[in-house]
């Protein structure tokens, strides 16, 4: 299919006028190219401006730039000489007695004649610049730094116009559409029989084009950039089959083998086409190809980009990222200094702490700056990092040491990553040694480092004093008022100090802090009521933030534990749901996750007559919200679970705990080791040996290890000796599990290995028959039923068959 240049230019087929020439002096060079067109057809054409005012004429004198008291440039070039000026313009002006015409017919005649050898002489010349400029674009520059690189001004539009279209990394429904790839028919003729060759041979095989060049007369590069583009505009499934076969000498350029694996990973992170696994499998399939490429005879590096290894990342094994990283070390790939801090923040997430220290040496020897964006980031991951690892505090120190001989500024972000890392470590002095040594160097604590030091207080919630200096730092250093973070940080630190010291007062001198800095509305709205803060009537300044939902939680925790009547506790839940059912903004927005409801299901665990409140409050958080609220109930989560079971095995009720352990599980929701310590403590308060040892098989086969609560509660059981004997029963049973081998007919094993052990035959065959789903004759399944159940009263009835109906 052959392409006219008309296809190319939208105005290239139109006709233009000959190039003649007329003397117009004083005009500016932009507005001669549209006056000469003009002027020959008022000249040569009389017929094409029926009046004075035509288009033409009129035009061509704006154009001109005359001025209305000198005769009209077009009448000059239409009439000649002899042709007089309009008598309307020698009425209007009394000072002009007589006009002389400006050009001659003679002269004009004969500027025209010269003029146009001129312009044939200028048409040749830009002829000629314009092949030559053709010519130019065909030359192929070569690089002196690696052998197979060349420059194609051809290979690059191409190549830029097909990529182009991912240049805003948006997914593909959001893409333009694909630019046509405009190529002579031979071209095809000649990607079809590439591609038809490499169908023919079996996978894994390399060829060369060698065949394809001398049967056209074209060079194998140039075969391979048509066939390259074609599959990158049209099949780029084939492309990674093509880059392998043709992976040979002579070598195609590296630079362009290089652009068609960058396009490659665009389109396979832009892709809608794809799903999650189809994407990762064209990733690693493009990795595997990409270390194919890398070794090449002519031992030439690639250059990769940082967005192109940004993209490879995410889908690359440990071995192929050592192996990209070995190779750039050797200098067989190259890299920039941002890409190398990319390694640096991976190797951090990988706990590769040495290799990612490495890596930021190695970015500042090649010219990373120290204050960047990108340097100051990695160096921060890494900070943050180290405190996973043992004496995380004290390798944090040192690294900050180390970096800073680097060059990175220790400012304020630092000193916070270093007080967070010393928080998590419980290391409360060198917290408030970091935090004066911050002061020290004249820096400005921000939001961020209060936050740290309040989660620092919460740690030692019992000394005031701390807690007392830090809110005053706060409200120095920054404006509490408008920082909802600090605020409700502030706020949780003295909730949890006064419920532990002064829990009578410690709602009223919680709403006294809350009506300071948040809108009272919400929680008024819910029935609870609070002291009169600051009007903005009376304070303009004094306007109220919104409370969040971490704010609105601690203040109903610690307002449901100032209220002792059960009542009480129902009806706010009571009101909680109908504002959500309403559509209440803030309200509805707290039932989206479980924390509110887990206030109050905690609160319903800790009674036996509101046990079956917390059954209903299970029940709301499974069953979907109507329409009117606007949002999503948020499903029971572990801690809900857990907290259900608690208030039974708390009351006594083991059976109906068991039943909702049971459930838990169903919902796909495995317990922790709360839970499973709270049935421990059950089991041990009511005696219940077989049962006790059978919750603690089932924790350890879950992969639950004793921890210190679960030895505190079995020091609590009485019967010692029979839990000793029980334990080493089910010791005994788990080392010599022969079942397999009691299938086989291999009896005698068993009775060789009760015998090395001194027991009675009788109680290790009772122990096989069961199993390990049994200890004595004890079952692990939890009861399905509530019959036996101890309690005779009809709440406790009803919260069974509730507990049934979840």
């Amino acid at each position: 299919m052959f392409w006219h240049a008309s296809h190319l230019h939208p105005h290239a087929s139109r006709t233009l006028y000959p190039r003649q020439w007329h003397i117009i002096h004083n005009i500016p060079f932009w507005r001669r190219s549209y006056i000469t067109p003009l002027a020959e057809r008022l000249h040569d054409e009389p017929s094409a401006a029926a009046s004075v005012d035509g288009a033409d004429a009129t035009y061509l004198d704006l154009l001109a730039g005359e001025d209305d008291r000198k005769p009209r440039l077009s009448d000059q070039l239409r009439h000649g000489t002899e042709s007089p000026l309009p008598n309307a313009w020698l009425e209007n002006n009394d000072d002009v007695k007589s006009v002389q015409p400006t050009l001659q017919v003679r002269k004009l005649r004969r500027a025209k004649s010269s003029l146009t050898q001129r312009a044939q002489a200028r048409a040749v010349e830009r002829t000629t610049h314009r092949r030559k400029r053709q010519e130019a674009t065909l030359h192929l520059v070569k690089s002196e730094l690696r052998t197979t690189a060349l420059f194609s001004p051809s290979w690059n539009v191409r190549y830029a116009g097909l990529a182009r279209r991912y240049d805003t990394g948006l997914p593909e429904h959001f893409l333009e559409p694909p630019t046509a790839l405009l190529m002579l028919t031979d071209a095809f003729e000649r990607i079809d029989e590439v591609l038809d060759h490499m169908d023919s041979m079996p996978d894994g095989s390399v060829w060369s084009l060698t065949t394809f060049a001398h049967r056209h007369g074209k060079l194998e590069r140039g075969i391979w950039a048509e066939t390259a583009l074609w599959l990158v505009c049209y099949d780029k499934v084939r492309l990674v089959r093509f880059l392998l076969a043709t992976h040979i000498m002579l070598y195609p350029p590296i630079n362009w083998v290089e652009d068609c694996l960058r396009v490659l990973a665009r389109h396979y992170i832009t892709s809608s086409h794809m799903d999650d696994e189809m994407r990762a499998t064209r990733f690693r399939e493009l990795i595997r190809t990409l270390l194919v490429l890398f070794d090449r005879e002519t031992k030439e590096p690639f250059v990769l980009s940082s967005s192109f290894v940004l993209l490879l990342m995410p889908y690359c094994t440990d071995a192929q990222l050592d192996e990209i990283w070995a190779r750039i070390k050797l200098g067989k790939v190259k890299v920039h200094s941002h890409t190398i801090l990319h390694f640096a923040e991976f190797f951090v997430k990988h706990n590769q702490l040495d290799r990612s220290f490495d890596a930021l040496l190695d970015a500042v020897a090649m010219g990373a700056r120290t204050d960047s964006v990108a340097f100051q980031s990695a160096c921060a991951t890494l900070l943050r990092s180290s405190s996973s690892h043992p004496g995380g505090i004290r390798m944090c120190l040192r690294l900050v040491e180390h970096l800073g001989n680097l060059g990175l500024v220790i400012d304020t972000r630092i000193y916070s990553i270093v007080m967070l890392n010393a928080v998590e470590a419980g290391d409360i002095e060198t917290v408030n040694n970091l935090y004066r040594a911050m002061l020290d160097q004249g820096l400005q604590p921000n939001e961020y480092t209060f936050a740290i030091r309040l989660k620092a207080c919460k740690l030692q919630i019992s000394n005031a004093g701390m807690l007392q200096e830090v809110i005053q730092d706060a409200i120095k250093y920054v404006d509490i008022r408008t920082n909802i973070l600090v605020c409700s940080e502030i706020l949780h630190c003295l909730a949890l100090h006064h419920v532990k010291h002064h829990r009578g007062a410690a709602f009223n001198t919680l709403a006294v802090a809350y009506t300071q800095f948040f809108d009272p509305a919400p929680l008024e709205r819910l029935g609870i009521e609070l002291p009169p803060g600051p009007t903005e009537e009376a304070d303009p300044s004094q306007h109220r933030m919104q409370p969040s939902r971490q704010v609105l939680t601690n203040m109903l925790w610690v307002y449901l534990r100032h209220k002792n009547l059960p009542q009480d506790t129902i009806d706010c839940y009571k009101r909680w749901r109908q504002l959500v059912a309403s559509g209440d903004g803030i309200w509805a927005e707290c039932a989206t996750t479980a924390y509110v409801s887990n206030v109050f299901l905690h609160r319903f665990a800790r009674r036996k007559v509101t046990l079956l409140q917390a059954t209903q409050v299970i029940k709301d958080m499974q069953n979907p919200l109507p329409p009117t609220s606007g949002v999503k109930q948020a499903p029971p989560n572990l801690i809900s679970w857990t907290t259900f079971m608690q208030g039974f095995t708390r009351h006594g009720q083991t059976k109906l705990a068991e039943q909702v352990l049971s459930y838990m599980r169903s919902k796909g929701m495995e317990p922790d080791h709360v839970t499973w310590d709270s049935l421990i403590g059950r089991y041990a308060a009511d005696g219940d040996a077989e049962g006790l040892v059978d919750v603690i098989r089932r924790a350890e086969a879950g992969g639950e290890v004793w921890n210190y609560w679960a030895h505190r509660r079995i020091k609590h059981f009485k019967d010692k000796a029979r839990l000793r004997r029980l334990l080493n029963e089910q010791k005994f049973e788990q080392q010599m599990d022969f079942s397999q081998d009691i299938k086989d007919g291999l009896s005698e094993r068993l009775m060789e290995a009760a015998t090395a052990e001194g027991e009675p035959m009788d109680e290790a065959a009772g122990a096989e028959k069961g199993g390990g789903a049994q200890v004595g004759k004890r079952k692990t399944r939890p009861p399905s039923d509530v019959e036996g159940f101890a309690d005779s009263s009809s709440e406790l009835a009803e919260m069974a068959g509730s507990v049934r109906q979840i």
